[in-house]
């Protein structure tokens, strides 16, 4: 299949090999009319000999009637539709961008997955309206840490994804993971955009970060995807939990998230979502020393300090700001 933008010039170029510029290739063409269905028959004109790079091209069976006869070669153009929906399940095929689209997605959740993590993925950029916030909580995700909570083996292997609450007006990047939670059962709950732009789906990792053991790479599912014990990944269960994958099946519109050990060792962490208070607003001030040594601190990039000083650092799975 070609993507064709639908604007620029098309040029159809029709090449055989020939082991040397002497050889006389031969083309055949049938007897096909044009007719009022979309598949276009273009008139291919033989042109002149270019024997200086490649074989002559002869027609030996008959002359060519250009009113009659042409090439059987035939192409299908397809326009993006402007309305898309996105359907729950349904793969996700686009290998082209498609702009000034109106999308909609729908979604159901029964009352067991209330207030539980989801994981969200669109191929389009989605504002968050307000309307959509009375429903769900949605979360851009911040970082990956070796956090601690508070009274925690210092050695434990546990590692955090720390995500933030957004607010109505937010932007959700296509082709981005985001995480969200209904706050009620909901059936069959719309969500639309109008004049966006559907994305190409994508292979390559979407969001990468890591701590100092290891490098986290997210990517999207634009269909069902299946872990295996050679390939195995993080995702997110129907109850909301991160789980570490070997024979499970995620579907379209999620994502997963797949680790690399720097130290050449594998073997699966667990992994916790920890929900930030949001911006530096949310700070909490640190204000004695008898603080500063019940928890483990963590700068911003997931490493321990030993002795934190003055400045912003994460412990007990929140930011916390160093007089």
């Amino acid at each position: 299949m070609f993507a064709y933008n639908g604007t620029d010039n098309l040029v159809v170029v029709v090449c055989k090999s020939a082991s040397n510029a002497n050889f006389n290739l031969t083309y055949y063409n049938t007897s096909v009319y044009y007719d009022a269905n979309p598949l276009l028959y273009p008139s291919l004109k033989r042109g002149e000999s270019y024997r200086e790079e490649y074989a002559d091209v002869t027609n030996t069976e008959k002359p060519y009637d250009e009113t009659r006869e042409r090439p059987s070669v035939k192409f299908w153009i397809e326009y993006p539709p402007t309305d898309f929906e996105i359907e729950e399940g349904v793969a996700y095929t686009r290998i082209t961008n498609a702009k000034n689209i109106n999308v909609t997605y729908k979604r159901s959740f029964d009352s067991e997955r209330v207030d539980k993590f989801q994981a969200w993925f669109m191929p389009f950029d989605y504002t968050v309206t307000a309307a959509d916030l009375e429903k769900f909580t949605f979360y851009k995700i911040n970082m990956i840490a070796n956090a601690e909570h508070p009274g925690e083996n210092p050695e434990s292997d546990e590692v955090y994804i720390f995500v933030n609450p957004v607010e109505a007006g937010t932007v959700l990047k296509g082709n981005k993971p985001y995480v969200y939670k209904p706050k009620e059962a909901v059936t069959d709950y719309v969500f639309s955009i109008e004049n966006t732009t559907l994305l190409a789906k994508t292979d390559a990792s979407v969001l990468h970060t890591e701590t100092a053991q290891t490098n986290y790479d997210y990517y999207g599912t634009y269909d069902n995807t299946t872990a295996t014990a050679g390939s195995p990944f993080y995702y997110i269960s129907v109850n909301g939990n991160i789980c570490y994958g070997t024979s499970v099946t995620v579907g379209p519109y999620r994502w997963i998230l797949r680790a690399t050990d720097k130290d050449g060792v594998s073997y699966a962490r667990p992994i916790t979502f920890i929900e930030d208070e949001g911006e530096t607003t949310g700070i909490k001030t640190v204000e004695s020393s008898k603080q500063l040594k019940a928890h483990s601190y963590y700068d911003l990039q997931g490493r321990r300090v030993e002795k934190p000083a003055k400045g912003l650092y994460i412990s007990g799975g929140k930011k916390v700001f160093i007089k």
